[in-house]
Formats: C-alpha cells, sequence, structure tokens
C-alpha cells in the first residue's frame, strides 16, 4: 500500500517528466529528473538507476524502486540483462539515499 509520500512523489515525478519534455533537450529532461529523485527516496530503503554503459557512454535507463532492498533488485536485473546483452554492461548506481 502507498502512502500518502510515496503517492505524492510519484505524482511529482510524472510532473517532472512531463513540464521536462515542453522546451527542453533530452539531457535537460534528464537532469532535471535525476536532480530530482535525488531528493527523496520512495520507501526505507535507498533507490537505484540501472545503468547501461556501452562505447564509452554510460545512460540511466531505468529506475528502480518498490523492493524491500531496491539495490538488489536492481542488481538482479543487471545481471539478467548482462547476460542477455553481453555487449553492453548494465550496473546499478544509488539515486538518492534511504531516509532522505
Amino acid at each position: 500500500m502507498c502512502s500518502k509520500i510515496s503517492k505524492r512523489f510519484l505524482v511529482g515525478i510524472t510532473i517532472a517528466v512531463l513540464l521536462a519534455g515542453c522546451d527542453e533537450g533530452y539531457g535537460d529532461q534528464v537532469k532535471k529528473l535525476e536532480d530530482f529523485v535525488s531528493k527523496k527516496s520512495i520507501g526505507g530503503s535507498s533507490d537505484y538507476w540501472l545503468v547501461k554503459g556501452s562505447f564509452g557512454i554510460e545512460d540511466r535507463v531505468a529506475f528502480v524502486f518498490g523492493y524491500m532492498d531496491d539495490g538488489g533488485g536492481c542488481r538482479e536485473i543487471a545481471e539478467l540483462l548482462n547476460l542477455r546483452y553481453p555487449e553492453a554492461s548494465y550496473s546499478c548506481h544509488p539515486a538518492n539515499l534511504a531516509g532522505k
């Protein structure tokens, strides 16, 4: 069951993404989302970015939250993607600190 704070947080992310898409480039949109997410975790553990590395560039491709251990959930997803797509390198990076 989502708490009021979690629901507000998800609504805030949705609004931030929609507003960011109006007149900004992709990089600006991503930066706004990263800044927003870095200020508040969802649940009791830190949330994580699933990061895809290829050709020397790292891209955040997914935001992982909702697990009892978001880092463990993210690493499990990364391991499966690394098996499926060995030419890419998937890893997990903290998006925020728990309790923030």
